[in-house]
């Protein structure tokens, strides 16, 4: 559930967010492959379990000082993340995919700070004034890029769409702000970990860490 909005902004937020809705339903027609919602039936110690989805293997592990209490995953920039395993087979190697997420930054940060990723098959993150998004994939990477920045302290609704073949898309609040023209690629079906609020490089150690609150974690 989606916290600290006063009545009118939440409202303001949420209509946009409808726009996003529309899209999601257009373009990923699997259905919902998991959503995190951070409600406290969810959260046991260290543990957090996906609200909803078809796909298996979706309980991640928070790491550092992450937090799930009250709803909301709380990231504080310095090692803190929530860890999945690289068993996660639903959500890579995908014909299409609808990524999206609230986010509230805790800074504007030209720094690297990740959102979600699969790594070395798809990264949702934010970084120099933009959010980004890319899927790895043959032949290249396809990327879209918002015009919209990172907003410290304000919630934001984060979505990105991929379709194999097809140009990547990144929409803020409800609005479309980017279509990738060049390397359409499809996805690649790397074992490789999956993580919420950090990258996992090929070395294993996770860096770029997300500072802020996210929330609605969801994968289409």
């Amino acid at each position: 559930t989606v916290m600290g909005f006063s009545t009118f902004s939440r409202i303001l937020a949420l209509a946009a967010a409808v726009l996003s809705w529309f899209v999601l339903t257009g373009a990923a027609d699997a259905g919902l492959l998991a959503s995190w919602e951070f409600n406290p039936a969810e959260v046991s110690g260290s543990s957090v379990a996906a609200t909803a989805g078809s796909a298996a293997n979706t309980t991640g592990t928070l790491q550092a000082d992450a937090s799930a209490i009250g709803g909301g995953l709380r990231l504080d920039g310095s090692g803190d993340y929530l860890q999945f395993g690289n068993n996660l087979t639903d959500l890579r190697g995908l014909s299409e995919m609808t990524l999206a997420a609230w986010v509230n930054v805790g800074d504007s940060s030209t720094a690297q700070r990740r959102i979600v990723e699969h790594e070395d098959n798809f990264y949702f993150w934010q970084e120099s004034g933009a959010f980004r998004y890319t899927t790895h994939g043959t032949g290249g990477d396809s990327k879209a890029v918002s015009t919209t920045a990172p907003s410290a302290g304000t919630w934001q609704h984060v979505l990105a769409i991929y379709r194999g073949g097809q140009p990547a898309e990144i929409y803020v609040d409800g609005v479309l702000e980017d279509t990738s023209g060049a390397n359409q690629a499809n996805m690649a079906n790397n074992v490789q970990t999956f993580q919420i609020g950090a990258r996992r490089g090929g070395s294993g150690s996770p860096t770029n860490f997300f500072n802020g609150v996210m929330d609605d974690v969801a994968v289409w």
